[in-house]
């Protein structure tokens, strides 16, 4: 991508005054840059190289205004922005609600200090809306297949009919390896085992995902101090250390693993939720992540980049201000109105096929 070489137009881009940092003064100075992503989205290196001349900022709104002139993208996130949750307190929609079970992965995030105290927030969320609920529980820092390998047992052994996944961080990156386990890589015939617990699978929400890897484990690999922290760990024997090690290296989104994509069930919708925040709304403890993430990869949550966070095909909802940490205020409504939407749009299709289902 060529970008304007005369100083003045680059000096355009630079915010003059504070108006030039709020959402529509970004809007308006990325506007020009967008124009040129007729009908598409701009490729990773194409954002990294925005993000590098113009800053994250620009290329979050970049980014932002092409996913809007997308009609298949924009149609759908125009629905859930203005979607009204107070449209579901009625008797038929928590009647169809209760016939769709919403299990959450809880997976640790990756983040010091953080654990997984967001999965009763959001089965009380779900219960809410008038869902069933259920956890599944990996191993803290578990090698990935292994920890996909719990996934499914625990999908065969609480079978349901109509099952709502939601997973947080790295939870999609276990995902992810069920799924190339069971439905074998795109295109390459015969490579997987076959659906079986994945059938049921209705809707995933994949919430700051690391479904592409995510580069704060890059970030921690190529850590100096790191190093030394895993050759200690491995010498005086410290498995929790050298199991996060592990785990590191897995995630690493530099691994040929994370480049042929895995198919997906028949019929299973996916729902991408991924932060835009400004620099500003990054919490200390990830701030050094974020910026060497921003150097090297582009816009990010302070943990995944952007395009690592997204599991294709499927929607895409920019949330501006959500990080990594998951802020109740900005993750609540988005993901309360992406359940009830889809549960409607279920309730809809199944009146107009007559079907008796829900």
């Amino acid at each position: 991508m060529n970008y304007p070489s005369d100083r003045e137009i680059q000096a355009s881009f630079k915010p003059q005054d504070s108006t030039a940092l709020t959402e529509i003064g970004l809007l308006r100075r990325a506007m020009p840059l967008a124009d040129a992503f007729k009908g598409r989205l701009p490729l990773a290196k194409e954002l990294q190289d925005i993000n590098l001349h113009f800053g994250m900022e620009i290329a979050q709104s970049v980014f932002t205004l092409a996913l809007d002139n997308i009609p298949s993208y924009s149609l759908y996130a125009r629905a859930i922005r203005s979607f009204d949750l107070r449209t579901v307190s009625s008797d038929d929609f928590r009647k169809a609600a209760s016939k769709f079970e919403v299990t959450i992965l809880a997976t640790t995030t990756g983040i010091r200090g953080q654990k997984d105290e967001h999965v009763e927030q959001w089965r009380t969320w779900a219960r809410s809306l008038g869902f069933t609920t259920d956890v599944i529980h990996t191993t803290p820092n578990g090698d990935l297949r292994v920890n996909a390998q719990e996934i499914s047992r625990h999908l065969l052994s609480h079978p349901h009919p109509r099952r709502i996944l939601i997973t947080l961080g790295s939870g999609a990156a276990e995902l992810r390896q069920l799924l190339t386990m069971r439905m074998g890589l795109r295109g390459v015939e015969g490579s997987g085992t076959g659906e079986a617990e994945l059938s049921s699978l209705k809707l995933w929400i994949n919430i700051a995902g690391a479904y592409n890897g995510s580069s704060y484990a890059q970030f921690i690999n190529d850590s100096f101090w790191q190093k030394f922290i895993r050759q200690f760990a491995a010498f005086t024997g410290q498995r929790t250390i050298e199991a996060r090690a592990r785990r590191m290296k897995q995630l690493d989104p530099r691994l040929p693993a994370w480049r042929a994509a895995p198919g997906f069930p028949e019929g299973l919708q996916v729902v991408n939720i991924v932060g835009l925040a400004a620099r500003s709304e990054i919490s200390e403890g990830i701030i050094a992540s974020h910026d060497r993430i921003s150097r090297t990869t582009g816009p990010n949550d302070g943990v995944v980049g952007l395009y690592e966070s997204i599991a294709h095909p499927g929607f895409i909802l920019p949330v501006p201000g959500l990080t990594h940490r998951m802020s109740p205020l900005r993750i609540e409504p988005i993901l309360k109105r992406v359940l009830a939407s889809f549960v409607v749009d279920q309730m809809k299709a199944a009146t107009a096929t007559r079907s008796p289902e829900l």
